[in-house]
């Protein structure tokens, strides 16, 4: 008996309908352990502080290092040192404003971003002559010293709580003109550059 060619491909295109209905399923994407949730990735790792141009380390002493230091920033109305200046720090700018109108003969007050506030005193009056004492919100004091009795020619010393040293050289015997390198006990090191080479009118840039 002869079958119609048309039957055959009939029974040809049920068997493939019914292949493609008996397809095991495709294996499920893997799920997190049962109390976990899923894990997002987005963008990229960064070190904390990293790519903060001109920023500051965010840990250790060198995070508020900028806001107690003089001209370590954009000076106010062109004199650090008898107005104050503004610093970047890892959590936003700090504010210093001169006592009396006279950082290097009185001290200065920061104020921080989280709002807490340090108050600095020079030593016998000559801040860049002697040194000063910063103490902060949390009853903690930094205490620094000129390195032969010029700060702005030889550089200064600072000891903070718990024990960590930082040092300070001027660039080529001249802060107030070409600025200075700090290194940390911890090994941390900030380069600290004045804008149109006059630190004490117009700031400096430390990174």
């Amino acid at each position: 008996m002869r079958v119609d060619r048309s039957f055959w491909l009939a029974l040809l295109g049920l068997a493939a309908v019914a292949g493609c209905l008996h397809r095991p399923p495709a294996a499920a994407a893997p799920q997190p352990a049962a109390g976990q949730p899923p894990l997002a990735v987005h963008g990229r790792i960064v070190t904390e502080g990293a790519d903060q141009p001109g920023g500051e380390p965010a840990s250790g002493p060198a995070g508020t290092y900028s806001a107690t230091t003089p001209a370590a920033g954009s000076c106010a109305f062109s004199s650090c040192l008898h107005n104050g200046w503004e610093s970047p720090t890892p959590d936003g700018p700090a504010v210093t404003r001169c006592a009396f109108g006279d950082c290097a003969g009185h001290g200065w007050t920061t104020t921080h971003a989280d709002g807490s506030r340090s108050e600095t005193r020079c030593r016998f009056s000559r801040c860049l002559a002697d040194g000063w004492s910063t103490e902060n919100a949390d009853g903690s004091v930094v205490e620094v010293r000129c390195e032969f009795g010029d700060c702005l020619r030889h550089g200064w010393s600072a000891t903070y709580p718990g024990g960590a040293t930082a040092t300070t050289r001027c660039r080529f015997d001249d802060c107030a003109r070409q600025g200075w390198t700090t290194e940390f006990s911890d090994g941390q090191r900030l380069t600290c550059r004045c804008d149109f080479d006059d630190c004490e009118r117009n700031g400096a840039r430390c990174q």
